[in-house]
């Protein structure tokens, strides 16, 4: 090979790695992992939102998840972004990823009867009722404590919620009909100007009553 197609060929493997690493996960960019979570978190309670959704981030969910169960994500995903507390954020994330692959396991098993025959081989396990000691601590250790499994569009975007937690903000405006945001600046209170505006002008007007008067005086 000619030092100039050395140099194409390494140009081309490091572009990949590059754009591979601005990926979460190596799955999804921040972009779309913000973007679902805004939609996921601000879905309102009808089919027709739900199906957008779907058709919007079709990568996010199993094509079998069901209506409630988009329900059920969008439950525990209002609870991470609405704690104060980053400790219980924490957690709720963690279920939600720990629940979606237990799902999407589920739903794989439906369609493919020969999936947890597949899954044995790649991860052997004992079955504890045949075993010695069975109900032990060691023995519910073994099949309560798993490795991570593959990843997955929607787990990425909920790994990178884990990270940006502290900017997920409930719009401070009570009429805002998407009030779940991620701020820019961790002190934004409203998820827009014009959220902002019947705030400010509050304030203005709320400066202009206790300070009024005052400059002619000195």
């Amino acid at each position: 090979m000619s030092s100039s197609g050395a140099r194409q060929k390494k140009t081309a493997i490091g572009s990949s790695h590059a754009k591979t690493a601005s990926q979460i996960l190596g799955i999804v960019t921040r972009t779309q992992a913000e973007r679902f979570l805004y939609d996921l978190a601000n879905l309102r309670d009808d089919s027709a939102t739900v199906a957008r959704l779907l058709k919007k981030h079709p990568q996010m969910f199993h094509s079998s998840t069901s209506e409630k169960a988009v329900f059920a994500y969008r439950r525990e995903l209002r609870k991470a972004w609405d704690t104060p507390d980053a400790r219980a954020r924490d957690w709720y994330i963690f279920q939600l990823r720990f629940g979606h692959a237990a799902l999407e396991r589920s739903l794989k098993m439906r369609e493919n009867p020969l999936y947890p025959m597949e899954e044995a081989l790649l991860k052997p396990r004992s079955t504890p009722a045949g075993k010695p000691g069975a109900g032990s601590s060691e023995t519910m250790a073994e099949w309560l404590f798993e490795p991570p499994p593959q990843a997955t569009p929607l787990e990425a975007a909920l790994f990178h919620f884990s990270k940006i937690g502290d900017r997920a903000k409930h719009c401070g405006y009570t009429d805002c009909h998407t009030p779940y945001f991620i701020a820019e600046k961790r002190w934004q209170k409203f998820c827009s100007e014009a959220c902002a505006g019947p705030a400010n002008r509050e304030a203005k007007r709320k400066w202009w009553s206790e300070n009024r008067g005052k400059e002619s005086q000195q």
